[in-house]
């Protein structure tokens, strides 16, 4: 998953938490009380602090809802930067289920991004940020 960011927003860099966010993200995977990224090989334990680096890279993919306000600009892929490296997610349930049409099939998890945290969010309700730390299982 890549979150697009408009260039112009992502040259003013990451805004920077002021409390605690409550963030949401998809799984397909489901190991007792620890959350499997549906999008990469990645795991995450309750209550444990990650951390990663931003990078832009390709578009590597985007849900139906980001594609579509993508689309919805000219010169789409000169207007924006697309964050491949990064603890991506959804701001809301509402924004999964947006996406997310069999949602019974998936497991969602809910997330903190730390006070003091870099982020960045879209106009799609997606965000990546550079620290996150799973909380518990929603669904």
């Amino acid at each position: 998953m890549c979150t697009a960011i408009l260039k112009k927003e992502y040259a003013k860099g990451p805004k920077i938490a002021k409390a605690d966010m409550v963030v949401y993200k998809v799984t397909d995977v489901n190991f007792e009380n620890i959350f499997g990224s549906k999008f990469r090989d990645y795991t995450y334990r309750p209550n444990e602090l990650h951390t990663a680096t931003f990078s832009i890279g390709e578009e590597v993919s985007s849900d139906d809802v980001e594609y579509n306000y993508i689309m919805s600009f000219k010169q789409r892929h000169n207007a924006f930067n697309f964050i491949s490296t990064g603890l991506h997610a959804y701001i809301s349930i509402a924004r999964i289920k947006m996406n997310w049409y069999n949602i019974r099939r998936l497991g969602i998890g809910r997330f903190i991004i730390p006070k003091g945290a870099q982020y960045y969010k879209n106009a799609c309700g997606n965000i990546v940020s550079n620290q996150i730390i799973f909380k518990e299982f929603v669904k």
